[in-house]
């Protein structure tokens, strides 16, 4: 089992068919948090996936549209990197849907999927029962405390890293965890220079779920976007910097216009 990964194992149980591991102020947390956050999900017009369309992610019907472009070119920068390596102990933060968890469990002898979200269709649940994979509920935010180092073989932040109370803090954290020859992997990064329009943008989502939702449904005070000192940082720590290929104009336009970022993935290999 998967109690030995924990330095508070007492805090993991089993609930139903997902795996919890969180203090019991946050499981409290998140039983008035999750259904507000569902309910807002159903107003903004969210439809529950058929099974197939979940399984082809990010691929499929789904893959025409601009946000699973974007995954599909993180999943093919992923399997660049691991080729057909196989990992023993893999770790996923910020799992969602599963839409990249199936295809990590390939490479994994076993991994453990994390998230916050729950939803059948929409969260963990919705990732189909594989011997190899375990679905943790867990606070994405605080995991990379709660685990022992030296622990994982793979770690993948899956389009999660801006979404850190500190995101390079938490890289660096998250690194920790990897035993020697490990990887640590992160997709989905945004890079601006001028980070103002990004800062105003971001208080303005919360402000209008906390008006028209009436509550906040950001469950930690996140960053919400990185910028260059953020950038710089990660290469200072060691970190290989791989620019999305497919997105060149995006590039040229951030060029042009600071206040429009870059889009990166994030590689670290630990050799000690």
């Amino acid at each position: 089992m998967i109690e030995q990964l924990f330095r508070e194992p007492s805090l993991l149980k089993q609930k139903g068919d997902l795996f919890w591991f969180v203090t019991p102020s946050f499981e409290s947390f998140l039983e008035n948090y999750l259904p507000k956050f569902d309910a807002m999900r159903s107003k903004q017009g969210f439809h529950a996936l058929s099974q197939k369309d979940l399984m082809d992610l990010p691929f499929g019907k789904l893959g025409v549209e601009k946000s699973w472009q974007w995954r599909q070119q993180s999943l093919n920068w992923i399997e660049d990197q691991l080729k057909q390596q196989r990992f023993e102990q893999t770790l996923e933060i910020g799992a969602w849907n599963g839409w990249l968890t199936k295809h990590l469990a390939k490479h994994s002898d076993q991994l453990i999927a994390t998230d916050y979200f729950t939803h059948e269709k929409d969260g963990l649940l919705a990732i189909p029962p594989a011997e190899n994979i375990i679905r943790l509920v867990a606070d994405t935010n605080a995991i990379t405390a709660q685990l022992k180092p030296n622990s994982f073989d793979l770690i993948v932040i899956n389009h999660a890293l801006q979404h850190q109370v500190d995101p390079v803090d938490f890289f660096k954290n998250s690194a920790s965890l990897l035993r020697p020859g490990g990887v640590l992997l992160s997709i989905g990064n945004t890079f601006y220079k001028n980070p103002e329009k990004k800062k105003l943008a971001h208080a303005k989502s919360r402000e209008e779920v906390m008006l028209n939702q009436g509550f906040d449904w950001f469950i930690h005070p996140i960053k919400g976007y990185m910028d260059y000192p953020d950038l710089q940082s990660l290469k200072d720590f060691g970190a290989k910097i791989s620019w999305y290929s497919n997105m060149k104009l995006a590039h040229m336009k951030a060029a042009v216009d600071p206040r429009y970022p870059k889009y990166a993935c994030v590689k670290y290999s630990k050799t000690t």
